[in-house]
């Protein structure tokens, strides 16, 4: 598993990022400012080389507020790649749709789909992360359009139905007055 060092003055956003990063599969540590990350830095190397090799390394990326959750999972496995860590990810299979986050590829039935946005994919990677779970437009928007987010909540409807249409297949369910769901795979 990877580990990311959050850095950040503003605890709401340090939390959130926590949460966020930890559901998509980080480790994390926090720092309130650079002096406490320059500690937590030195503290999660244990050896001499590992730390010379970590202050050799330059800073790479950096994103600036406000910011999208998306991109922000997307420039972090863009650095890890870089740095020959590999993003973490693994793929999610579901009746015949295969996801792959590090190759940021959906395949149904093994044709790769080339016609999903970004935002698209990221909303069908968050809705098969957790078959029978039923996400509000809420919860999608705070995880895939960003705590700054201010327009209209149905755009998460929108979304869904252009998603529905380009994979020609309706994998995504609608609960009345409470948001979508894959529904559970039965064996």
């Amino acid at each position: 598993m990877k580990r990311i060092l959050i850095v950040e003055d503003e605890q709401d956003i340090q939390e959130l990022l926590e949460a966020y990063l930890g559901d998509a599969g980080y480790e994390t540590a926090t720092a309130g400012d650079g002096i406490e990350a320059v500690s937590h830095f030195q503290q999660a190397l244990d050896g001499e080389a590992e730390q010379l090799r970590g202050f050799d390394l330059e800073i790479d990326d950096y994103i600036t507020k406000p910011f999208s959750m998306p991109i922000l999972l997307r420039k972090l496995a863009a650095v890890l790649r870089r740095a020959g860590g590999g993003a973490p990810g693994r793929c999610l299979r579901y009746r015949g749709l295969t996801l792959d986050p590090d190759a940021v590829e959906v395949r149904l039935d093994g044709r790769v789909l080339e016609q999903l946005t970004a935002r698209e994919f990221e909303l069908l990677r968050e809705l098969l992360s957790s078959p029978g779970r039923v996400f509000t437009r809420e919860i999608l928007l705070a995880k895939l359009w960003g705590y700054d987010f201010f327009g209209d909540e149905r755009v998460v409807d929108s979304h869904i139905k252009n998603l529905r249409k380009k994979l020609g297949v309706d994998y995504i369910e609608t609960v009345r007055g409470v948001g979508y769901r894959v529904p559970k795979e039965h064996p």
